[in-house]
């Protein structure tokens, strides 16, 4: 089911070159996991939980479609959000980003060593997603699953304060950073410019040494999550 959204909200809906909306495979997902929905809530709702744990927490490349995430197995805040934000869009529901620094102390143990050591403090381009319900914006922010958040609170990585629930009711803000949160740098309908501007920051790296990052970082994170797998 595709909803109709407000008239005046329409640089929400647009897809724009990374939040490729339109793609077909995206659109053709929206239509799947919104199907049947009674209302936008209830379609955000499941868009939320389906992005939130189908891609465990891991990296891939910034400039990743939408269209891309769906064929990845992992993803981070900026990719995830990328694509809730195109799903959301693709149902017909407005959806944006909202733009805040973080310290990186909230990829702290999450991570590997040298992927810790390489992020750049702060980490300026973190976003999550608000989206249009009954007449009002609504944080729904999703950058970590349930299995990797478990994890993190039988490792003692985060305290149970840190991130009470990862569940989003569909009428309260959810926002997943508050601790770590430095700095908002407001609202966005496209945050191509943003995903451009991170991935120049890695231009003077090596590619072969990004990969190995990347690797290596997702290879341990994968490991910590299944190690405590029979406790989820």
């Amino acid at each position: 089911m595709k909803f109709t959204p407000p008239s005046d909200l329409e640089e929400y809906i647009t897809p724009t070159k990374y939040c490729n909306a339109a793609d077909e495979a995206v659109v053709s997902r929206a239509e799947e996991l919104a199907r049947d929905a009674n209302n936008p809530t209830e379609a955000a709702l499941r868009i939320h939980t389906w992005v939130r744990d189908h891609f465990l927490f891991g990296f891939t490349p910034v400039t990743e479609k939408a269209s891309e995430t769906l064929q990845a197995k992992y993803g981070w805040c900026v990719t995830k959000t990328n694509l809730q934000i195109a799903l959301l869009r693709a149902a017909g529901i407005p959806a944006r980003f909202h733009q805040v620094v973080l310290t990186k102390k909230v990829l702290k143990g999450l991570t590997s060593g040298p992927m810790y050591m390489m992020t750049k403090e702060p980490i300026w381009f973190h976003p999550w997603c608000e989206c249009y319900l009954e007449d009002r914006w609504i944080t729904c922010d999703l950058w970590i699953d349930q299995f990797t958040h478990k994890a993190a609170l039988d490792a003692g990585i985060y305290a149970p304060a840190d991130m009470p629930t990862l569940a989003w009711n569909g009428k309260d803000d959810l926002n997943l950073v508050e601790p770590w949160l430095l700095e908002d740098r407001g609202i966005k309908a496209n945050y191509d410019q943003v995903v451009d501007e991170v991935a120049a920051g890695f231009n003077s790296i090596p590619t072969g040494i990004i990969n190995w990052l990347i690797h290596g970082s997702n290879r341990y994170t994968s490991k910590f999550r299944k190690s405590h797998k029979q406790q989820v």
